[in-house]
């Protein structure tokens, strides 16, 4: 098993009352992901900066956390 580490940012739209995620944007640094998450937020109800462990060889992901968020964002296991 070969394991990796990947952060994303995720926004978020309301759509019917109801946060749903857009496009994903993976990052290389969690510095650079916050910067343009930052730069992201006034487009949506809420962005989350999300830091994982993959298996590149299965494709499982876990240990999720949430590094950064502004606004609406769901709650973490609400995400998987």
């Amino acid at each position: 098993m070969s394991e990796n580490k990947r952060l994303i940012i995720l926004p978020f739209r309301k759509m019917r009352g109801h946060l749903q995620p857009d496009q994903a944007v993976r990052a290389e640094t969690r510095e650079s992901a916050v910067r343009r998450a930052k730069l992201m937020a006034a487009r949506y109800a809420g962005v989350a900066t999300l830091e994982y462990r993959y298996d590149d060889v299965t494709g499982e992901s876990f240990d999720v956390s949430i590094v950064h968020q502004l606004g609406e964002v769901p709650a973490l296991d609400s995400l998987r």
